[in-house]
């Protein structure tokens, strides 16, 4: 799978785990590099507050004026981007969330309805479909106002690995430190893909 596409679908993913909140915590500090999950997911502000993510996608913004070097014309058109975008980003994380639930409940319902559950997750694939496609859309808008070497520089910027835990010496695997076979904690409290080992800087 070449880099482009692998982003891609990495960029998606980051969408629904708050890929805005893990690249502002990334440009403020570029040396402690976040994956996308753990800390930065439950961090992230909820779904539903709209105040919250204009706030951060604000800073956001900023903050890649800085570390692009952007011209103001450049940023002007990625706010209108934002401004733009934002808003239908939040509508399909809403509906993600709320298949999210569909399934949850079906898998909590007592006799278990099969049938149900695989229904529920046929629901949230499509959500996820759909995001997938706005995900890949909304980030080709933002790399045509770039030029190469800072398009070069805000790759640098995305977590390309959500399942790396930062560390030198290779993966970190969903399953914790140890790669596959290890089973990490659920929450990236201990070595996970957000946990405390993934967060430290490289060289320690």
């Amino acid at each position: 799978m070449n880099r482009l596409l692998r982003l891609f679908l990495l960029v998606s993913l980051g969408l629904n785990l708050g890929l805005g909140w893990v690249v502002l915590k990334n440009l403020r500090e570029p040396e402690r590099r976040l994956p996308a999950s753990g800390r930065a997911w439950r961090d992230r502000p909820a779904p539903d507050d709209s105040a919250a993510w204009r706030r951060m996608m604000h800073h956001r913004l900023e903050r890649l004026s800085t570390v692009l070097d952007l011209e103001p014309a450049q940023a002007e058109r990625l706010q209108q981007l934002q401004v733009a975008n934002g808003p239908v980003v939040r509508e399909h994380r809403e509906r993600i969330e709320a298949a999210r639930l569909r399934v949850r409940e079906a898998a909590d319902a007592g006799g278990f309805d099969t049938e149900g559950v695989r229904s529920a997750l046929v629901g949230l694939r499509h959500a996820q479909a759909e995001l997938d496609s706005l995900a890949q859309e909304f980030l080709m808008q933002e790399f045509a106002v770039m030029t190469p070497p800072q398009r070069a520089r805000y790759l640098e910027l995305l977590p390309l690995d959500p399942w790396r835990s930062g560390r030198p010496g290779g993966p970190g695997g969903p399953g914790g430190q140890r790669g596959p076979e290890g089973p990490g904690d659920l929450d990236g409290g201990d070595g996970g893909p957000g946990g405390e080992r993934g967060h430290r800087r490289r060289g320690e």
